[in-house]
């Protein structure tokens, strides 16, 4: 098997030889049935019928797993976020003092970090 020699085929000679057969990508699917013949592109698509069939979703009254009813209740109500534009649980402003504050105490932990690097950068020459 391993010794056999492989044999090379062109893809235009695939092509030609399943042509031939009637199978492959040449031949078209015939039109399934009922369906007619599609519609030209430019015209507008033919409308549904039993259009006034109306889809009918389930209800949480009719199902006992209580995911299920969560989600059915979730799904049949409003679904709005309402935002409240005075809440007492508003974001807090800090004062120019405090601001001043933490400044102050990053620049001091900036300086001594500064400090300890050049101090290792030192010791290493």
């Amino acid at each position: 098997m391993l010794n056999e020699k492989r044999e090379r085929v062109r893809k235009k000679d695939q092509e030609e030889v399943v042509a031939a057969k009637g199978g492959g990508k040449g031949a078209k699917a015939p039109p399934a049935k009922g369906k007619g013949a599609p519609p030209a592109k430019g015209a507008p698509a033919p409308e549904e019928e039993g259009e006034g069939a109306k889809i009918v979703f389930p209800e949480a009254k009719d199902h006992f797993n209580d995911d299920i009813t969560q989600f059915l209740e979730h799904f049949s109500s409003s679904r709005q976020i309402i935002l409240e534009a005075n809440t007492k649980a508003a974001a807090r402003k800090r004062d120019d003092e405090e601001k001043a504050k933490i400044l102050e105490q990053f620049e001091a932990e900036k300086g001594s970090e500064a400090e300890k690097f050049n101090q290792i950068g030192q010791e290493r020459e």
